[in-house]
C-alpha cells in the first residue's frame, strides 16, 4: 500500500515505531522463553 500523509503525521508515526514497548507481562514471559536454536 502507499499512503500520502503529511511530514507531522508521518514524523509521529515514525515515533511511535521507535518507542520501546511498555514492559509487560507478556512481552516478559516471551522475552525470557527457551530460545528455539
Amino acid at each position: 500500500s502507499f499512503m500520502v500523509v503529511s511530514p507531522e503525521v508521518f514524523d509521529a508515526f515514525v515515533a511511535k515505531l521507535d518507542d520501546p514497548a511498555a514492559p509487560n507481562e507478556r512481552l516478559i514471559k516471551t522475552a525470557n522463553m527457551k530460545k528455539p536454536w
